[in-house]
């Protein structure tokens, strides 16, 4: 998670499904799954096409199957 906080000029990777999704999956290997489903729903809302969409979805899935 730090080495996303110390990329320079992230707002710009706000736009970018896959910057949500990156700590999607820091927070759900730390076990925050409530955070991760947070931030795979705003990759899902910024998904530019059905095969991201579907990517995600299965990620977000993840989220609700981990111990």
């Amino acid at each position: 998670m730090q080495a996303i906080a110390a990329i320079a000029d992230r707002q710009r990777l706000e736009t970018y499904p896959f910057y949500s999704a990156a700590l999607n999956e820091f927070e759900l290997r730390s076990g925050h799954r409530s955070r991760a489903r947070q931030h795979f729903r705003s990759a899902l809302a910024l998904a530019r096409n059905a095969t991201e969409r579907r990517f995600l979805e299965h990620r977000l899935a993840a989220c609700d199957c981990r111990n």
